[in-house]
């Protein structure tokens, strides 16, 4: 346990990384349950870049734009100028991957990227992309051995790290959370009237990052089109992206001839994303590695039928509701999505889905991660 010298009632949060996919999107909901877990008079100040969109009273946002990846600025922020703002606060939260590795107060290391320990996903990748992740890693795994207490949001998560580091009473199972939203009356994209005018109407919601497997998706929409021939899918991120999987993702439209079916929805509001889920007949989620997977919460509380692949953190979070698929089969991604397709939304299968998206709480998501500060430095007392 570490100590500081004169501990203040400040908790800091360490978020520079939160530029996209769940830890931007979920960050403010994350810091009202923190806000309102803790007793009014612990300051709550969350570094974080300045797109990302902090409205919760009583936490501070304070704007911080880092470089990402193995940029020297990075790492001077995380050896000197992150421990020197954490010097004088209570403890330090670092929710996306990596923390300073020397600290005088306790630190709290959130431990969530399935890209550097999912050694199946791996030998997925060419030799470049594995060198790189293995220097990534090594880096989080230092973080790791050097943090008080280490989060993973599934125990899925932790049986990857395992395969790397010893896992002791240091680590924490601590599912993310879920807000029930009402679909929002913010207007959505202009393009998102083509695709209502699918039937069925298809879904994906997340980035096309290389494990997201998006080029699957015009595989299972191809296969879902010899039965429905006016289904359509809508993707939440542009044709012209940077990303490598973009390319692979036209490529496989292109193959299949579907450029008509394809909708490209763009970056989505969190306020009116679930209104997308609200509307969907199926939505999809093939990735390859997760360690959790927020788009399966989301599509539960939206009620939605889901199609996913069959790793180990979508069960986890999904259960029996949703139906699996071998990820890199696209038959067998195809022959899931039709099943998904047909089972529709009957009242009572909306009510299992929705009630399971419950059960994952910002509440209790904050609720242990203050008990995991306290058990560091009792002394605190930082509950309401």
């Amino acid at each position: 346990m570490k100590s500081a010298a004169t501990p203040q009632r400040r908790i800091l949060v360490n978020a520079v990384a939160a530029r996209i996919g769940g830890g931007a999107r979920h960050i403010a909901n994350f810091a009202d349950a923190l806000r309102r877990e803790l007793s009014s008079d612990v300051a709550i100040d969350v570094l974080a870049p300045p797109s990302v969109s902090l409205p919760v009273r009583g936490v501070t946002h304070i704007p911080t734009e880092i470089p990402q990846g193995a940029h020297p600025r990075r790492l001077r922020w995380e050896l000197w100028d992150a421990t020197r703002l954490a010097s004088t606060a209570s403890a330090l939260l670092s929710p996306m991957n990596f923390g300073p590795p020397i600290l005088t107060v306790p630190h709290v290391l959130w431990q969530r990227n399935p890209t550097y320990f999912d050694e199946g996903y791996l030998h997925t990748c060419d030799i470049r992309r594995r060198t790189v992740v293995a220097a990534y890693r090594q880096w989080a795994l230092l973080c790791v051995r050097r943090a008080d207490a280490i989060i993973v949001p599934s125990q899925a998560m932790l049986d990857m790290l395992a395969s790397f580091v010893s896992i002791d009473e240091r680590f924490h199972i601590v599912p993310h959370g879920w807000k029930p939203t009402q679909p929002a009356s913010v207007q959505l994209p202009s393009v998102a009237k083509r695709w209502r005018g699918f039937e069925p109407r298809l879904l994906y919601v997340s980035t096309p990052a290389a494990h997201k497997n998006v080029e699957l998706l015009p595989e299972i929409l191809q296969r879902v089109k010899r039965v429905h021939p006016h289904a359509g899918l809508g993707v939440t991120f542009n044709q012209k992206s940077q990303w490598p999987a973009v390319d692979l993702f036209r490529d496989r439209v292109e193959r299949h001839q579907l450029g008509e079916s394809i909708v490209y929805l763009g970056t989505v509001a969190q306020d009116a994303v679930y209104q997308l889920y609200s509307e969907a007949d199926l939505v999809l989620y093939p990735s390859l590695t997760e360690s959790f997977g927020f788009p399966l919460v989301e599509a539960m509380g939206g009620g939605a039928p889901i199609a996913a692949s069959s790793i180990p953190s979508n069960h986890e979070v999904a259960a029996n509701l949703a139906t699996y698929h071998d990820p890199q089969d696209p038959d067998s991604a195809g022959d899931a999505a039709l099943r998904a397709l047909a089972s529709g939304r009957p009242p009572a299968l909306v009510h299992r889905r929705v009630a399971r998206a419950k059960s994952f709480s910002w509440s209790a998501n904050a609720q242990r991660v203050v008990a995991i500060i306290e058990s560091l430095q009792p002394s605190l007392q930082l509950r309401a």
